[in-house]
């Protein structure tokens, strides 16, 4: 089932996004990877997406709450978004690990 519900959300997000295939990149640049976890989401058109729409959610919340003034909400958001990082680069290689890392901050990144 969870199979199921992966490949879902990638056609999901792949008719919603162009079709083009710099779009399943992840939004750096891949020449630079350098962490397993970097190299991992380059390497996959899957994670690439995933890590797309994690950093326009992250993107988008954090310039609401700065263009709203609430400066402490952004700043705690920046904090968790490090943790984040942290955590995915301790997933390495293992597609696994990343894709629930990513499902995981996904959903966080869209609650109010």
């Amino acid at each position: 089932m969870a199979k199921l519900y992966s490949l879902v959300v990638a056609i999901a997000l792949a008719t919603l996004l162009p079709a083009t295939g710099a779009i399943a990149a992840p939004p750096f640049n891949c020449s630079n990877a350098q962490e397993p976890a970097e190299i991992a989401l380059c390497d996959s058109p899957e994670l690439g997406l995933l890590d797309r729409e994690m950093n326009r959610l992250y993107f988008d919340k954090r310039d609401g709450w700065k263009a709203a003034g609430k400066l402490a909400e952004a700043d705690a958001l920046r904090t968790e978004q490090r943790a984040f990082l942290k955590a995915r680069n301790a997933c390495n290689y293992e597609t696994a690990c990343l894709t629930a890392i990513y499902k995981k901050r996904l959903e966080d990144l869209k609650k109010p």
